[in-house]
């Protein structure tokens, strides 16, 4: 695996937990910029199992030709409970599988675990802005550089 990106969601509705035509438009211009940076190589999608996850994954995945995204259980921290010992098993699982591995998931996961992946499995320690709705946290696993892919132009 090259690269490790964790994609914060786009804007959804309270009520329903669907994306919002605004996250719709947020994950697409995600997509964009993140075609830039994967360019052609092989990519694995993981969703956390909420609507908000599953459709904006389901974007993702359409654009980089992959098929419907494994929903896991490890994505979706619940309860506020934020487990990156767990979510870093799926990881060491597929990261022989792809040389991209995109996780899509919420804020506790987007900001916080590219920090634990690079200390326990780099060796090294970083410090990462927040990633906001519609936004990515990329971890380069070569040299164990992140960079936040935001939706600015």
């Amino acid at each position: 695996m090259k690269l490790l990106i964790l994609v914060r969601h786009g804007e959804y509705a309270e009520d329903t937990g669907t994306l919002t035509a605004k996250g719709r438009e947020q994950i697409g211009i995600l997509t964009e910029k993140l075609k830039q940076i994967i360019g052609g190589i092989r990519v694995i999608i993981f969703t956390s199992p909420a609507p908000r996850a599953k459709e904006s994954a389901d974007i993702l995945s359409h654009a980089f030709g992959g098929g419907t995204p494994d929903a896991h259980y490890k994505l979706s921290p619940g309860e506020d409970n934020f487990d990156p010992a767990r979510l870093l098993d799926l990881v060491r699982i597929y990261k022989d599988s792809a040389e991209v591995l995109i996780l899509v998931t919420h804020v506790e996961y987007a900001e916080g675990f590219p920090k634990y992946y690079v200390r326990e499995v780099l060796g090294e320690e970083i410090t990462s802005g927040g990633v906001f709705t519609g936004e990515a946290c990329v971890v380069n696993c070569e040299d164990g550089s992140t960079s936040i892919v935001n939706l600015d132009p």
